[in-house]
């Protein structure tokens, strides 16, 4: 290594920096998650998981695409927080937390043998692993997807060390390789990353992928894995086979779209491109190839859902994020090449605004818990207090494709779900060819429906008259033309199609309009039936909070992010860093 490089790394030699460096990121991390709502999607495996516990049938009574391990994972939590009395959102995060903690602890094997004798690079990966894994999540904390990063980050600096010709060894790489077993099992397209890395590994050694210990548990994991699935939940393969082409539609883009467009693909995309400028000016080309490859990987594993949701790009980002301070770390200086100038600029410029902003990001939801960075839509607060005042403890139902509007609202505000899907999300498919069409929006005739809308009316419309439900929440309806696109479907009128439906309905009174949601209050006493939604002149309806992507530079966050990685780089060129001339 240069002189320059380990003048920089010094004063990580100092325990105190280190200590205060790493303990912040889980601080200001766990803070700002544990004052705010949980995520969707993790309140509704929490809820689903309640439900498997309390008898229900996963994938008959609660149906969740995912497969059924991370419904599992959320079991033991739920069993402690109940021993306990505590609520189970506590729990779960108290529990999330202590992986992220045994992840930066795993880690170590793979580092003190890759980096053996260096303590101050130890202590700089590590703290980069601790903004991936504590700030970089935002509010995508606890997402399956973080979960496997914290899972297999180990397994990658064993695999980088095995590349370098380093042999970890000992009882840690039976700890490594279950933990990455069970962060690949979590979804199937997290083995794009192992056989990325595997291949890797055998490439690199001209050799075929050979068993070790770390690798034959990830094997062993997804073996006993498929097993289990195929005994304890065959009901799995019956829903991929009914409602597995369904979801691959629901909010589906192209692949290049996807890549170059989706929530969080260009933090990847341009730490890949430095990269591929800097890997030969870099001290440590095994480590930032390693880096390199789970990046790839990982935007490869976000890009073939087509779906361009920020947090299937999160472990891509989080990842680079690594990539981009081991590249900046190692540079050997002078770069000789424009393209090296360049890129080194642009590297530490991208990676202090990435820091910079996850580390503001992180604060403000810590600061101010119910405010826009945490709200999931228009009105979220408000809607949550209305429910909480008049259906605490009973059941209410959301008539919405997005997840967002039912959860984690309805567990926030104390209600309770009595659907047993979480969204309408296959409403959404049904229709979405028919959005954009000039002429009015169409309804296909109940007896005329495919098996799936059949079997998803009845569903929705059992579900509804068997609870009786305190209140039903409905996604507002704007006016029937193609601008307004998937705000065209009115839920009511699709459902009132049913008799059993249109029948309930008449027991129910229109309350308000909160935000992007019309409130129905059951009344028994009321006979004049619920009236009509209100009705929205095109245009005067916020878009709801599309379960897709955004390219935007409107958030604050961002904007912060834009203005630091333009100042940072403007800072690089003046004082001559782009040139290997050491800043003052």
């Amino acid at each position: 290594m240069n002189v320059r490089a380990i003048g920089r790394m010094a004063v990580l030699e100092r325990p105190v920096v280190f200590g205060l460096l790493v303990l912040t990121c889980v601080i200001v991390g766990l803070a700002s998650e544990f004052v705010a709502p949980p995520d969707p999607d993790n309140a509704f495996l929490l809820y689903a998981a309640a439900r498997v516990l309390d008898g229900a049938r996963l994938y008959v009574d609660v149906v969740e695409i995912n497969p059924p391990l991370i419904v599992a994972f959320n079991f033991p939590a739920i069993l402690l927080a109940r021993g306990l009395g505590l609520p189970d959102i506590l729990v779960f995060r108290i529990v999330m937390g202590l992986i992220l903690v045994l992840s930066l602890v795993a880690l170590q094997l793979g580092l003190r043998v890759l980096l053996p004798g260096e303590r101050a690079w130890r202590r700089w990966v590590t703290v980069l692993a601790a903004v991936a894994l504590f700030l970089a999540p935002g509010e995508v904390f606890s997402e399956r997807e973080h979960l496997m990063l914290a899972l297999v980050l180990p397994y990658i600096f064993v695999i980088i060390a095995r590349r370098m010709n380093h042999s970890p060894a000992g009882w840690a790489l039976h700890v490594v390789g279950v933990m990455a077993g069970f962060g690949v099992a979590l979804k199937p397209q997290f083995v794009v990353l192992w056989v990325a890395l595997e291949g890797w590994l055998a490439v690199a050694h001209r050799s075929r992928p050979r068993v070790r210990i770390e690798n034959a548990w990830v094997l062993g994991v997804l073996i006993a894995y498929a097993g289990a699935v195929l005994v304890l939940t065959p009901q799995y393969l019956t829903l991929v086979r009914d409602m597995g082409g369904a979801y691959l539609a629901f909010l589906r883009n192209s692949f290049l779209v996807t890549l170059l467009f989706g929530e969080g693909s260009r933090l990847p995309l341009v730490a890949l491109l430095a990269y591929l400028a800097l890997r030969k000016a870099s001290s440590r080309p095994g480590l930032s190839t390693g880096l390199a490859v789970s990046v790839l990987g990982l935007l490869l594993v976000a890009t073939i859902q087509q779906k361009g949701w920020n947090y299937h790009f999160y472990p891509a980002s989080a990842c680079s994020i690594m990539l981009l301070g081991v590249l900046v770390a190692s540079l050997v200086r002078p770069l000789r090449s424009l393209a090296e100038r360049l890129y080194g600029t642009v590297a530490l410029a991208v990676l202090v605004a990435a820091i910079v902003g996850a580390s503001v990001a992180a604060g403000w939801r810590a600061m101010e818990p119910r405010g826009g960075q945490v709200e999931l839509h228009s009105g979220f607060w408000d809607l949550a207090d209305l429910v909480h005042q008049r259906a605490a403890g009973e059941p209410v139902a959301v008539l919405s494709y997005n997840m967002r509007s039912a959860w984690p609202l309805v567990p926030y505000a104390g209600a309770e779900w009595p659907l047993r899907f979480p969204s309408l999300w296959i409403l959404w498919v049904l229709y979405a060819e028919d959005f954009g069409r000039p002429a009015p929006l169409q309804y296909r005739a109940i007896d005329r429906a495919s098996a799936l809308e059949q079997n998803f009316i009845d569903a929705v419309v059992d579900d509804v008259v068997r609870s009786r439900p305190r209140l039903l929440l409905v996604l507002s309806t704007a006016r029937d033309v193609p601008d307004n696109g998937d705000r065209r479907l009115d839920y009511l009128a699709y459902f009132q199609r049913d008799a059993r439906f249109a029948e309930a309905l008449t027991g129910y009174r229109y309350l308000t309009t909160v935000g992007l949601h019309d409130v129905y209050e059951r009344d028994a006493g009321f006979a004049g039936g619920p009236g009509r939604p209100p009705h929205h002149a095109q245009g005067d309806l916020a878009p709801v909070p599309r379960a897709g992507f955004r390219f935007t530079l409107a958030d604050p966050v961002e904007l912060l992010q834009l203005l630091v990685l333009i100042g940072v780089g403007g800072i690089a060129i003046a004082t001559g860093w782009h040139r290997g001339r050491a800043p003052a």
